[in-house]
């Protein structure tokens, strides 16, 4: 995985072949948000997002941060 949770969720979204606008539907956020995160534009993502975000790549909020 990579050292930066943005980079993260993007390989993880990619694998999963789901578009940026998928994992927006599913996780009630909105694409352009999303994005941001991934980009590393965001440096203060909140909890709930970070939940909202991992809950719809099917995999723990912890395993999204950096180590």
């Amino acid at each position: 995985m990579n050292d930066n949770l943005g980079a993260t969720i993007r390989d993880l979204r990619v694998k999963k072949k789901q578009s940026l606008d998928a994992l927006a539907r599913e996780t009630g956020l909105t694409s352009h948000h999303i994005g941001r995160v991934e980009r590393g534009e965001m440096p203060n993502v909140t909890l709930r997002t970070l939940d909202k975000i991992a809950k719809a790549l099917g995999v723990k909020a912890r395993d999204l941060l950096p180590l």
